[in-house]
């Protein structure tokens, strides 16, 4: 789960995601990235189905997770904004859907199917 930096919205709503996935059957962080430079190697080494990245409302995916998922064409990216209320899924096929409205549950729940 990339990070962004240290702003207090973000480490509350990576603590909150930390915790509903640790309680999901079948899904397990593998890696908490505070520094995007590290991404890429981490991306790699883990070999994640999915990297959540929490991201401000009027933020674009950065280059370097892009660049991953094109290197990566199984990973899939679930992009949320700090509080929750949108939330954006894309992965190498062009496909990107809106998710606007959904509860957590209903997050882990795609999840878990898509993983």
């Amino acid at each position: 789960m990339p990070g962004r930096d240290a702003r207090p919205g973000h480490l509350f709503a990576q603590s909150t995601a930390s915790h509903f996935i640790d309680k999901a059957p079948g899904l397990e962080i593998v890696a908490i990235v505070t520094d995007l430079s590290d991404y890429p190697s981490i991306a790699r080494r883990t070999n994640a189905d999915w990297t959540i990245l929490l991201l401000d409302l009027d933020e674009d995916v950065p280059e370097i997770v892009q660049q991953v998922l094109e290197h990566q064409a199984s990973m899939r990216l679930l992009m949320m904004t700090i509080d929750g209320s949108h939330v954006r899924m894309r992965w190498i096929e062009p496909h990107e859907r809106s998710l606007d409205g959904k509860s957590l549950d209903d997050l882990l729940a795609i999840l878990q199917k898509s993983g």
